[in-house]
This record gives structure tokens, sequence and C-alpha cells, in this order.
């Protein structure tokens, strides 16, 4: 962390910034006179540690309880950076289908809507606000 810091600081003192001073400025007037505001990740998160300048993320999931929480699990991390998900729960097999490998019957795709929708309102958005997420299921 620290030999990058000190090229930043070299960089700055070379000068090889200097050409960005105009646009920089024109981006600041922009938002200042509120012609163009950026997305609340880029207001909030840049520079921060984790620094997540993005908002939406589209994760995808398979028919399994593996994909199910592992895709739990990477947008609890999506999350914790600041940025937001949408899923497709259409894979999912519908509330009460058998299940061949444990005997039992499916909780469906709803149930896990509910898990998601859980998950987003304990894993802040980069610890600032309630995260967003798009759930789609197709009829």
């Amino acid at each position: 962390m620290k030999k990058k810091l000190s090229q930043i600081v070299e960089m700055i003192k070379n000068g090889e910034f200097d050409s960005y001073e105009k646009e920089i400025a024109d981006y600041y007037q922009l938002m200042t006179y509120k012609k163009f505001m950026p997305n609340t990740p880029v207001l909030v998160n840049f520079g921060n540690p984790l620094g997540m300048g993005m908002a939406c993320f589209v994760l995808d999931m398979e028919d399994s309880i593996e994909s199910i929480m592992e895709t739990l699990k990477k947008a609890a991390l999506i999350f914790k950076a600041g940025g937001g998900c949408g899923y497709n729960f259409s894979k999912l097999r519908p509330k009460g289908d058998y299940i061949s490998t444990t005997y039992g019957k499916s909780s469906g795709p709803i149930a896990f809507m509910t898990l998601y929708d859980k998950m987003t309102d304990v894993i802040k958005q980069g610890g600032v606000r309630r995260g967003a997420n798009m759930g789609i299921l197709n009829s």
C-alpha cells in the first residue's frame, strides 16, 4: 500500500494528472448545479476502503442449494462493498416439487426470494443504506 501511495504522490509531482484538471472542474460544476448526479455508490463509496462505484450486478443461480447459497454469498459481498444485485429465480423448481437427493419437497423460489430479501436487510449497502435487489420470476 505504501509503495502505491508513493507512486501516486510521484505522479502528482510529475504533473501526470494535470491534463484532467479541467475535466474534474467541469464534472464538479455539473454536480454543484445539479445538472448531473452520479449514482449513490459513486457518491458515498469512492474514497472508502472497498470503493465500489458500480451500482448493479446480475447474478445467476442454478437449481441446487449449493448454487443458491453461493449466489447469496456473492450478493452479500457485493452489498458489503456498496453495490446492488439482480437475480432470476426462474431456474428454481416450484414449491412442492420432488427433490431426489433428499426425498423431500422443494421450498420454491418465493422462499428463497425471502431469504435474499432478509440478507439484503441485514447487510447494509456499503454500511450506509439498505441494499437494492431486483428479482425476476418468469411466468
